[in-house]
């Protein structure tokens, strides 16, 4: 799930500190934007199942984060 998404390198790492505290396992993964623009993602997961993205949406939205789903090509 992503998060949030930022310029700052500093705005991401408090809103990751901020999931980290919620026992998210987080990170910050960078990408750079067709115009060139490098943006900081704050990324939380994976889950194992549904019920476990399912319970992690949950808590971020009781928590005001509107998390957005991203789909990704399993490893292995």
């Amino acid at each position: 799930l992503q998060v949030a998404s930022f310029r700052s390198a500093t705005e991401a790492e408090q809103v990751r500190a901020e999931l980290t505290l919620l026992n998210f396992n987080t990170r910050i993964e960078q990408s750079t934007a067709k115009e060139g623009n490098v943006w900081h993602r704050v990324i939380v997961g994976p889950f194992a199942n549904r019920s476990q993205l399912a319970k992690a949406k949950d808590t971020l939205l009781s928590n005001r984060y509107d998390a957005m789903l991203l789909k990704r090509k399993r490893e292995g």
